[in-house]
């Protein structure tokens, strides 16, 4: 398939324009984000004490990435792994975590009806929303 410049009255300068945006846009490659796991350890250092009452436990499973949030009022630790008891679960395509961690996004009616998210508490899940200031 041939993509052609727009034809225009400055004519060459247009092309060459052209010809290197449509390079850049060819040739971008996009830097690979970091896993899920990494994404949920950043959120240690953002963790707002006071924020919850008592001790909760969040656990994650976002695609092959197993992990457990445990929060308490003074801290947070994120650890690998499924704990034996959580408060809160929450499932997620990796697509739909960063939606909802990166850009304080919520999912969207389609994401749970198609599975690609899930959790046993919104309350809970709100309460960490306001955790860590998103």
């Amino acid at each position: 398939m041939e993509v052609r410049p727009p034809t225009a009255p400055d004519g060459p300068i247009l092309v060459v324009q052209w010809e290197r945006t449509l390079a850049a846009i060819l040739d971008r490659s996009t830097p690979a984000a970091p896993p899920p796991h990494q994404r949920l350890t950043g959120f240690q250092a953002r963790y707002i004490p006071g924020r919850v009452d008592r001790a909760r436990v969040y656990y994650f499973s976002v695609g092959d990435d197993k992990h457990t949030m445990r929060l308490t009022p003074t801290s947070c630790t994120i650890t690998p792994g499924k704990p034996e008891h959580a408060d809160c679960v929450v499932k997620a395509t990796p697509e739909v975590f960063v939606r909802l961690v990166v850009e304080g996004k919520q999912p969207g009616p389609l994401d749970i009806a198609r599975g690609r998210f899930k959790t046993n508490d919104v309350g809970l899940l709100l309460q960490l929303r306001a955790c860590f200031g998103l």
